[in-house]
């Protein structure tokens, strides 16, 4: 288990066999049920696809597990932590920071252009990938936007805007 929300559960995943690693999100089928637009997260994930920094979706279905009946959704894993690990520890940087509101202004124009908006964009959204040894870049973090569905998910929260949870975030780290 990586994680917990309010809507889910992230596992990881591994196909050692292939060197294959995914993210995999469960939600109740009991809690979907309540809400059709569920599969909002996907379309706006697949609408975003061509951007760099998006967790890309690979599929979902239906599984029971120990008599439960859930969605599950695969994804993109992404190793390393979430900005909100990063404040929380104080390991967040100056630059990192850059880096994290220039991805949420790419995403936003393109959201912008498209009529959707994220939703739900806080620093527990937001992945920093591990620095990849095999990168030409020295000690290059890429920055991942994830989470796209629970603006969309509840009939009873209204989305968050965007602009405003950037703003949080540039504030909880400048706090940092």
């Amino acid at each position: 288990k990586i994680n917990s929300g309010n809507v889910g559960s992230v596992y990881y995943a591994e196909n050692k066999s292939i060197q294959d690693i995914k993210a995999i999100k469960f939600i109740s089928k009991e809690r979907i049920e309540r809400n059709k637009n569920w599969k909002q997260e996907i379309i706006k994930v697949n609408q975003l696809s061509h951007l760099p920094g998006i967790v890309k979706f690979h599929k979902y279905d239906e599984i029971l597990v120990d008599g439960d009946e859930y969605i599950y959704i695969i994804w993109d894993y992404i190793p390393g932590k979430s900005l909100r690990q990063l404040i929380e520890t104080k390991e967040i940087t100056m630059q990192l920071l850059i880096n994290v509101v220039e991805r949420a202004l790419e995403v936003f124009f393109a959201c912008g252009r498209l009529e959707i908006q994220h939703g739900d964009f806080h620093s527990g959204n937001i992945l920093i990938q591990d620095v990849n040894e095999l990168s030409f870049v020295p000690n290059a973090r890429e920055v991942w936007v994830t989470d796209f569905g629970y603006g969309t998910f509840s009939n009873d929260i209204p989305p968050m805007d965007d602009y405003k949870g950037l703003a949080r975030i540039i504030q909880q780290a400048l706090e940092v």
